[in-house]
């Protein structure tokens, strides 16, 4: 099936229970909710080494 017919605006609104293509939360910074991470240090190291994300 084309995606376009599977699209929200194709196959209506009005039939999608639960439409989970959209959020109805507004994106948010840490410090919105706060929290704070300072220095924090993201790592690809082991992943690339492991080839999973569990390391």
């Amino acid at each position: 099936m084309v995606i376009e017919k599977e699209a929200p605006e194709e196959y209506g609104y009005d039939r999608i229970r639960y439409n989970l293509s959209e959020s109805s939360i507004a994106d948010q910074k840490l410090s919105d909710i706060g929290l704070s991470l300072p220095d924090l240090t993201l790592s690809m190291a082991s992943i690339a080494a492991t080839g999973n994300c569990a390391g």
